[in-house]
């Protein structure tokens, strides 16, 4: 299963490092004007989203492990499976970080839930997204066949 989905891995973690921190260029760094504590912040907004992107894989690949381990069901069935698994494991990141900020406020947990369900239906997407790149034959299998040559006294020495 490894073999397979290595790449998912490698591009999963990237990708959400790389949203962490679109996500600070987007929306703060607008309203914070120029200062050197900038990049400090957009790191963590980095590894915020490659923690998420963690848990989005950890999720997926244990419900992929779990579903099909010898990869032998359709395709299909591998990517809704992934894609829920992506989605509940960035559920249970935002479930624990709203429960351990339950400190900062009446309505705060409840904020975090619903971020925490849009960052899900968004790591659903982009891990079948990533499946079914993953799924797609490889391209040493769709390169064409040339014709055999016919042996002749020119190919034959």
């Amino acid at each position: 299963m490894f073999r397979r989905y290595w790449g998912v891995l490698v591009v999963g973690l990237a990708l959400g490092f790389v949203l962490g921190v679109l996500l600070f260029v987007l929306v703060l760094a607008p309203d914070l004007g120029g200062g050197r504590g900038q990049a400090r912040l957009a790191l963590s907004y980095g590894v915020s989203g490659l923690i998420l992107a963690g848990a989005a894989c950890a999720g997926g690949w244990a419900a992929v492990a779990m579903y099909d381990r010898r990869l032998e069901r359709a395709p299909r069935r591998r990517v809704l499976v992934a894609a829920g698994g992506a989605a509940a494991g960035t559920g249970a990141v935002g479930v624990v970080a709203a429960a351990l900020g339950g400190g900062l406020g009446q309505g705060a947990p409840y904020i975090v839930l619903g971020i925490t369900a849009v960052l899900a239906v968004l790591a659903a997407i982009v891990a079948a997204a990533l499946i079914v790149w993953a799924e797609k034959p490889r391209r040493a299998d769709r390169v064409k066949k040339l014709p055999l040559v016919r042996a002749s006294r020119w190919t034959t020495f």
